[in-house]
């Protein structure tokens, strides 16, 4: 964002914006046995520190939106503003009573993995591992190029991870990792978590052929995830494209591809 507004002022320029799917989120790794953060409390504890606002301000210059599951811009499907800020509320002082309670109030280390590039990401993880000092947990941020990244989450060989979720056709793709038993579940949370509420929505949802009776599912299901943070989600960032003036048609895509090349038109030169 600092980048393409740094073009703002030539008039032969048009800046576009948009949200994209592309929440950002903190993967926790719960499949391995015996790791603090398998205790709904620990993962509680970190959501309450975490500043997301800040994460806006500073990684994105405000040009972002909070986000559940389902982010912002996907239809009736996201959560509103007004429910993420109470599901995401601030409290250190119940965050350490949590630890305290899961026997975690001296803390722990943790290896944060994060995407290298774009480094927005990192900057994620790196605002994190800040916030949680407050709850003596030592998190180690780790950037990782893209191949390695992708390869470790794919096959679930890391402790926590920064990175984002891409545009899904239906808004079961945005939860479908919650599910107990579908495939990267398994990989990435084991008996770690289950939730059976979660689950019989799931089912229910997927079956519904009613699609506005499956908003409050879906809604339900992301307020579950946000209040057992089995995953962290922070933020959904807009997408920049600068383009000439004397290109028309071309426009931001939520879903982070460019249809508009199909069919943007180029007057002639003035």
């Amino acid at each position: 964002a600092d980048v393409v507004m740094t073009l703002g002022g030539d008039d032969s320029l048009t800046i576009l914006e948009g949200l994209v799917s592309t929440p950002n989120v903190i993967q926790f790794q719960t499949a391995e046995a015996d790791v603090p953060w398998r205790d709904t409390r620990v993962r509680q504890a970190v959501n309450k520190v975490v500043d997301r606002e800040m994460i806006k301000a500073n990684v994105f210059g405000g040009k972002a939106d909070i986000t559940g599951a389902i982010p912002p811009g996907y239809g009736e499907y996201p959560l509103t503003p007004e429910k993420l800020a109470e599901l995401y509320a601030n409290d250190v002082d119940a965050a350490k009573a949590l630890m305290a309670d899961a026997g975690f109030a001296d803390g722990f280390e943790v290896e944060l993995q994060a995407i290298a590039a774009p480094r927005s990401y990192t900057q994620n993880a790196e605002i994190v591992a800040e916030a949680v000092k407050q709850l003596n947990i030592n998190a180690k941020v780790v950037p990782l190029e893209i191949g390695t990244f992708a390869d470790n989450i794919g096959t679930g060989k890391y402790q926590w991870a920064a990175t984002g979720r891409g545009m899904r056709g239906d808004p079961s793709g945005y939860v479908i990792d919650f599910r107990q038993g579908t495939t990267q579940n398994v990989t990435w949370f084991g008996d770690g978590f289950n939730n059976d509420e979660f689950n019989t929505l799931y089912d229910q949802a997927l079956a519904e052929t009613d699609q506005a009776a499956r908003v409050p599912m879906y809604q339900r299901m992301q307020e579950i995830i946000a209040e057992d943070v089995p995953h962290l989600y922070l933020v959904q960032p807009y997408k920049f494209q600068v383009v000439n003036n004397r290109l028309t048609g071309m426009f931001v895509f939520f879903g982070n591809t460019n249809p508009g090349l199909r069919t943007v038109c180029v007057s002639d030169a003035e």
